[in-house]
């Protein structure tokens, strides 16, 4: 079909990996595209396929490109799409379409990125598709890589299209698993972490999306059946006035909703005095990127905190009643063995054990487009040729490489087996791969000890 000639399009909005979680990039483009007066299709491939749709009915594809993982998957997806229907118009919008823009030189069956801050030039792309303008939309203020933080308004998102909130994940609570709702109360970040992707895009820049949003959003998830809700905010103690007052107007609205959100450890210690608030106003648990026990790692990504600070918010989690739940980053370029080893006796020591998801001890460096980091390792001569299968510049670390492939294995046949393998199980063998016979397994801690609160998804990016 020409769009030129068509005062409306048919719009496939995809997603193909969100943390398992109901894509709100999806909805939010939807909404968008609706206001326009065109047919939206949304579709989140982690939990349906192209079955119902007939691609050759479809005009533009759009694929959220919120994540790295999503966005791999979801340009594999382009591809496989575009080979079936050439005349397809595809836009990569989001976070990563920000530094997947500057690969120009790439063959990727995209034919325009709108990063970052993407609901205005989105709208601009959609309006000028019902004036039946077609490709040429690439002059658009706010393509590409940088956005434009004053001229973007962030709009309710349309998650009509989507499953329910019961056919994903959900989180774990004393009282069984409960449907989750995902929602943002800020985007960006005020920090530049080095190996963050966010920075890359918002420059340490902070963008609040409005109260009165933020709480439609989650008055609709609730409508659908959710009953806690995550945010999704890099650090949700960026703005910790705004944030609370979203809290405390959700537990006015609603007080059996339990909702969870992630805070910079640094953040955790500053602001220790409010987590009893958090608590109070149903906060379940709290995810914070430690990312390594290694000052010189930490000082190298810039993290803001050292290992003696991951001591210190554990404790005051614990006597406030809120886990903390660690993320890790634990192969790096500077990495060796021996941090291996401190990572998995602090797991151990600290009762965390059933508090992480395996996938966390065998993450590897991403290092995408526009990383902050890639001058640094450019610098030092460890940086290799990008790999536009995994969109990651290659790296090598000689003393660990073999051994975080070992982990991946014994995390993924855990994962593809049809026997049920315990947290606690895996836990010893890696154990086992990180330690060989230098030091024996530790015994394994209490069954009771090992009910932690949590979403049902493993973290991953």
């Amino acid at each position: 079909m020409n769009l030129e000639t068509k005062k409306s399009a048919t719009i496939l909005v995809v997603s193909a990996y969100e943390q398992g979680q109901q894509p709100g990039t999806v909805a939010t483009a939807a909404a968008i595209f609706e206001g326009n007066g065109h047919h939206v299709i949304s579709l989140d491939l982690s939990h349906e396929g192209l079955s119902d749709v007939d691609l050759s009915d479809v005009d533009v594809l759009a694929i959220s490109c919120a994540m790295h993982t999503g966005t791999r998957l979801g340009l594999e997806f382009a591809a496989k799409s575009k080979a079936r229907n050439p005349n397809l118009l595809v836009i990569g919008y989001g976070l990563y379409a920000s530094l997947m823009a500057d690969r120009k030189g790439s063959e990727y069956a995209v034919d325009l990125w709108v990063g970052g801050e993407f609901e205005a030039a989105l709208g601009e792309v959609s309006s000028n598709l019902a004036d039946g303008i077609s490709r040429d939309i690439s002059r658009i203020d706010g393509m590409g890589t940088t956005p434009k933080f004053d001229r973007a308004g962030h709009i309710v998102p349309n998650r009509i299209g989507l499953k329910p909130p019961a056919y994903y994940g959900g989180v774990r609570r004393l009282d069984g698993n409960v449907p989750v709702g995902a929602v943002e109360a800020t985007r960006g970040c005020a920090h530049t972490c080095l190996h963050c992707p966010i920075p890359s895009v918002y420059e340490g820049k902070l963008r609040l999306v409005s109260p009165e949003i933020v709480l439609e959003d989650i008055e609709n998830h609730i409508g659908h059946g959710a009953r806690h809700i995550t945010f999704t905010d890099p650090d949700f103690f960026n703005a910790v006035p705004h944030s609370f007052e979203i809290l405390h107007e959700m537990r006015r609205r609603h007080p059996e909703i339990t909702f969870n959100a992630t805070i910079k450890v640094e953040h955790l210690i500053e602001y220790e005095h409010r987590l009893p608030e958090m608590r109070d106003l149903g906060c379940l648990f709290i995810t914070s990127a430690f990312e390594s026990l290694n000052d010189d790692i930490l000082d190298r990504l810039q993290k803001g905190h050292t290992s003696q600070d991951l001591e210190l918010a554990l404790r005051i989690g614990n006597e406030i009643d809120i886990p903390i739940i660690p993320t890790w980053l634990p192969f790096t370029p500077w990495t060796s063995l021996e941090d291996m080893q401190t990572l998995l006796r602090f797991v151990y020591e600290h009762d965390l054990v059933s508090r992480t998801p395996p996938i966390q001890y065998a993450i590897r460096l991403l290092v995408p487009p526009r990383s902050l980091l890639e001058d640094v390792l450019r610098d030092e001569n460890r940086l290799l040729e990008f790999d536009d299968s995994k969109l990651s510049f290659k790296w090598e670390n000689p003393e660990v490489d073999d051994l975080q492939e070992d982990i991946m294995k014994i995390v993924v046949d855990s994962h593809d087996s049809h026997l049920e393998t315990s947290i606690a199980d895996i836990f010893e063998q890696i154990w086992i791969s990180v330690f060989k016979d230098t030091e024996p397994v530790p015994k394994r801690q209490a069954e009771t000890d090992d009910f932690v609160p949590g979403l049902i998804e493993a973290w991953f990016c």
